[in-house]
């Protein structure tokens, strides 16, 4: 009836274990060259339908650190596009901020981004790799403080 003293159990009871799930990490960034197949379940017209849906509304629900960085690019003299399109197959990415005449993207990330990572990093790749677009990441908090500013001007090659 009672295990032999001892030996440990092996695994942990079910009800302390359900009590101990952790949040689970965003998938790796899926590319369409990566496994070689390129399923096409959606139309081109139907991705770019949905791209400029989420982009839409990503645009009016903007967060207050966006707002501040596309006030910073606009002091600063910055062309940009706010919630550029690239599509991917039969999905699309959304870049949170795109310079063109250099091709670098800015993405503003928060919190969550810690539990993705792998993710960014993937995206980050396959954003250079197939697009020659440079990713740039800014924590809310640097938008915040000031310290985006100053990386962006260096990275543009502005003066202070």
């Amino acid at each position: 009836m009672f295990p032999k003293q001892g030996k440990r159990p092996r695994k942990l009871p079910k009800w302390l274990r359900r009590s101990q799930k952790r949040i689970a990490p965003k998938a790796k960034f899926k590319a369409d060259w990566e496994d070689g197949k390129r399923s096409r379940w959606l139309s081109d017209a139907e991705v770019w339908r949905r791209a400029r849906e989420k982009q839409a509304e990503r645009l009016r629900e903007a967060t207050e650190e966006e707002n501040a960085l596309a006030a910073i690019l606009l002091r600063l003299g910055v062309v940009f596009e706010r919630e550029k399109i690239i599509q991917n197959g039969d999905r699309f990415v959304l870049l949170d901020f795109y310079v063109p005449s250099v091709k670098l993207c800015i993405e503003v990330d928060g919190f969550q981004h810690h539990l993705n990572r792998r993710y960014d990093a993937g995206r980050s790749m396959w954003l250079a790799k197939k697009h020659s677009i440079k990713t740039a990441r800014c924590w809310n908090s640097e938008v915040m403080d000031g310290i985006a500013e100053h990386r962006i001007r260096e990275m543009l090659g502005l003066p202070r």
